[in-house]
């Protein structure tokens, strides 16, 4: 009897004593591999906390490797949905002007089954890695800490989750850096990018070479476009740019949208980054509806090759009450609904208020039966290829 307490004493011993060796195993890699980069995460005062988040989820981990480009009993791709860890809750309190959501793995979890939805790519909102305007050290390290911990979820699930990862912009060596990272060896399935960044939309000059590394890069390669609140530089200062007295989260993200790719449009970034695909969110926001006005009135010589690009190179998510009227002023310049990517913005759009939205699309004459199949599941496939069944990779 001694002898079978012995045994069973010294097992939960090692097991103990192998699971401390496995967590410390995944904290030093991710330290190392930072420290190889020239990343000091010790610029963060929260970097053990986030570090033993991601040993916790990697314990946690549930998969299957059996993978079809979406797991669970959905059928649904869901592109456009985010990751709220609390210690990033904690620094980013609003959001748009909005409270930041509460978050977990369980609430994703349970919204995906709730809405038929067997996959989704996940990604941090804005302000994601600039957090710490001004600072390299403290946007560099956390962009690589928010890789890390939403690599880990999908790695952990990955018959139910994919990621797009972060880059610490307006820093170009260490974006590029990043992106490399992310996409090389982490797994991610695309680049999510603000509109802005300290103050320059994206057609800055400021940005070519790090859209140039990534155009580079072997096979098409996905940049998601999310809106953040603008800002100007005034004096050498940054300050929030919002006109009105409403939330930007309420308005002006979908303004952000338009300028961030008018932008793109008129210094031709769209047209010489051909190897480049790009998610434009709620439906394009408010792109469409200037684009017109924006290229005939100023840029003809820019029109053909933005309509084509417009038509093949940029895919519009769902996210929101799109499909109310909307969408019928971006289908109206010939998008093909083979364009168009079911998102959700969950939970910054939370389960109660997601039901009309997605009525909106059931109901659509916008477009037929095979269509709303394709935006619910086949056209993100379309896009993100077999990317989306990367496989357990802890």
């Amino acid at each position: 009897m001694r002898t079978h307490s012995l045994t069973v004493l010294f097992f939960h011993i090692f097991t103990l004593f192998c699971t401390a060796q496995g967590n410390s195993n995944i904290s030093e890699s991710i330290r190392h591999n930072a420290a190889a980069d020239g990343i000091n995460l010790a610029a963060l005062n929260f970097t053990d906390l986030v570090l033993n988040e991601i040993v916790g989820i990697y314990d946690s981990a549930q998969c299957s490797n059996n993978i079809s480009g979406n797991g669970g009993n959905g059928s649904r791709i869901d592109v456009h949905t985010h990751l709220v860890p609390d210690w990033y809750r904690s620094l980013v309190p609003l959001t748009g002007g909005n409270p930041t959501p509460q978050w977990n793995l369980t609430s994703t979890f349970s919204f995906m089954d709730s809405e038929n939805i067997g996959r989704s790519v996940l990604s941090f909102s804005s302000p994601g890695a600039a957090v710490f305007p001004g600072n390299q050290a403290m946007t560099v390290a956390i962009a690589r800490l928010m890789n890390e911990e939403t690599a880990a979820y999908a790695r952990s699930f990955a018959d139910r989750l994919s990621f797009m990862a972060v880059v610490p912009l307006p820093y170009i060596n260490e974006s590029i850096q990043e992106a490399k990272y992310a996409l090389d060896e982490l797994g991610a399935v695309g680049l999510v990018l603000l509109s802005s960044f300290e103050g320059k939309y994206l057609g800055d000059p400021a940005f070519t070479e790090f859209f140039q590394s990534v155009n580079e890069k072997e096979g098409k390669q996905i940049i998601f476009v999310h809106p953040g609140t603008p800002y100007l530089i005034v004096n050498g200062d940054l300050v929030e740019a919002n006109p009105t007295r409403y939330p930007t989260g309420f308005l002006e993200f979908y303004f952000e949208t338009a300028r961030t790719f008018q932008d793109l449009t008129v210094t031709q970034t769209l047209d010489n980054l051909s190897n480049i695909d790009w998610i434009v969110p709620h439906a394009g926001a408010a792109y469409p509806t200037i684009l017109d006005r924006v290229l005939y009135g100023s840029f003809p010589a820019l029109v053909n090759d933005t309509y084509d690009i417009m038509k093949t190179r940029l895919w519009y998510d769902t996210a929101g009450p799109t499909f109310h009227h909307q969408i019928g002023g971006l289908l109206a310049y010939d998008v093909d609904d083979s364009q168009i990517l079911f998102g959700t913005d969950f939970p910054y759009v939370p389960q109660l208020s997601q039901a009309g939205s997605l009525q909106a699309i059931l109901d659509s004459n916008f477009v037929n039966e095979t269509g709303k199949e394709g935006i619910f599941n086949g056209n993100a496939k379309g896009l993100f290829g077999e990317d989306l069944d990367r496989g357990c990779l802890h």
